[in-house]
């Protein structure tokens, strides 16, 4: 592990995308948050080498009998979003 320090610090995703995009260093992003500025070219994917294992995505709610009409469509927008994104890129690079 590498100790990394500098001037901004954030565990907020599109603040530390936008700081990305002006310049401001590189960013540790799920290919989710970042897929359409590397699709444009405005990012460019470093160290692939060193990329984390692929994690799963579960939606996490209490048990009834019936779901509720909210929670359901909810889910229902989840799945394909998560289900095979079009901006997975090979690792081996």
């Amino acid at each position: 592990m590498v100790p990394v320090s500098g001037p901004l610090i954030s565990n907020n995703a599109d603040l530390l995308l936008e700081a990305t995009l002006a310049g401001r260093g590189l960013i540790l992003a799920p290919s989710f948050h970042v897929g359409r500025e590397i699709a444009a070219g405005q990012l460019v994917p470093v160290l692939r080498r060193f990329m984390t294992a692929t994690s799963t995505t579960h939606a996490v709610y209490p048990q009834t009998r019936h779901l509720s009409a909210k929670v359901r469509c909810f889910i229902d927008c989840l799945v394909p979003w998560f289900r095979e994104p079009p901006w997975t890129m090979d690792a081996t690079s």
